[in-house]
């Protein structure tokens, strides 16, 4: 147990040959400033045996405010931004690293995807921007620097491209979406009519499932890079789809994959309880930051 300060003990002291007290510190201090040396003159705390100077007391004094202070110190570094991320390879990596990622704030990233859920759930227009907020604290944290408050709303510089962004995708996804459900549609009508219903329901249920990844997979993997490129490069919309395909081309089918496992593990909140799509949506983001480093490393 570390030593009380002077101020929180009783003291006795000598003075002209006698012992006196027991008295506060300050009182010792006063006699101080009367012109005692501190170094002549002897102290002693309440219920110890021997008599040191002043001087030494207050030298111990100071010596415990310099340890404070430097543990203090020693404390805001270990609190400091946390150290840059080196790039993986492989899905199961990425997605590790993704998990790490989280973990290592989940506070921030969990309000960041309850405002993304809530306020871009009511109100689609900033729903983007949102998304591409979730991006921006990836990128901040992979490269060891600290998280602004409330980061996801540092998306909102972005917003225009974002939503651009999101909107020619979107219109890529929809023609895609709707053959696919067609195709999804021809197969349960084709199904026989006697079908019985824990036939029926499962395989409808597996054609929704199979067609609306796919419908966000087959373009989102043309833009597989496109958000973090924006983001990191600054680049407009057209130049980072551009950069992106440039990229994702070469192997546009694990592209889909990828797409549609980073889909599916962001969305398993939602298929087991819609709130606990707070805790598995920012896993997309930052499963695709994790791939993103991995092929466009700093410089």
């Amino acid at each position: 147990m570390p030593p009380e300060a002077p101020e929180e003990s009783r003291w006795y002291y000598k003075l002209g040959g006698r012992a006196l007290g027991p008295v506060e510190w300050h009182e010792i201090e006063e006699l101080l400033e009367d012109a005692f040396d501190p170094e002549e003159l002897l102290v002693a705390r309440v219920g110890d045996d021997t008599w040191c100077s002043a001087k030494d007391v207050i030298g111990g004094a100071e010596e415990e405010e310099a340890e404070s202070a430097d543990e203090a110190v020693a404390e805001v570094e270990e609190e400091g931004p946390p150290e840059p991320l080196s790039p993986v390879h492989g899905l199961k990596p990425w997605l590790s690293q993704a998990w790490d990622i989280f973990a290592d704030n989940p506070k921030e990233y969990l309000l960041g995807s309850l405002i993304t859920v809530c306020l871009g759930g009511l109100v689609m227009i900033p729903l983007p921007a949102l998304h591409a907020g979730l991006y921006a604290m990836a990128l901040r944290r992979f490269e060891g620097e600290a998280q602004q408050p409330i980061g996801v709303l540092g998306g909102f510089r972005y917003f225009s491209r974002a939503l651009g962004l999101y909107a020619l995708l979107l219109l890529i996804a929809l023609p895609m979406g709707f053959v696919l459900l067609l195709a999804a549609a021809g197969v349960i009508i084709a199904l026989p009519d006697d079908a019985e219903f824990y036939v029926v329901l499962p395989t409808v249920t597996l054609l929704l499932w199979l067609a609306v990844p796919l419908a966000i997979a087959l373009p989102g993997a043309a833009g597989f890079f496109a958000v973090p490129l924006m983001i990191d490069r600054d680049l407009g919309v057209m130049a980072s789809l551009h950069q992106s395909w440039a990229v994702t081309q070469r192997r546009y089918l694990s592209y889909v994959g990828m797409t549609i496992v980073f889909f599916l593990v962001s969305m398993v909140g939602w298929m087991i309880c819609w709130v606990g799509l707070v805790l598995t949506l920012p896993m997309l983001p930052l499963a695709q930051v994790c791939v993103y480093r991995h092929y466009f490393r700093k410089a």
